[in-house]
């Protein structure tokens, strides 16, 4: 799974779960440290940034 829509939707349909940086980087095939520079320039935010937001 790549950054993008599904693991966005992923992320929406699991925010009362455990989405630690790790978790989703496993879950999308990326180290912990690629995912987050990926994510932040996909969507603009960081994922602890785009949770709290989501909450």
């Amino acid at each position: 799974m790549k950054t993008d829509r599904k693991t966005i939707q992923y992320i929406d349909s699991h925010l009362d779960a455990d989405l630690s940086l790790e978790k989703i980087a496993e879950i999308s095939a990326y180290s912990p440290f690629h995912f987050h520079r990926i994510f932040k320039l996909v969507t603009g935010e960081t994922l602890q940034n785009y949770i709290i937001r989501k909450k």
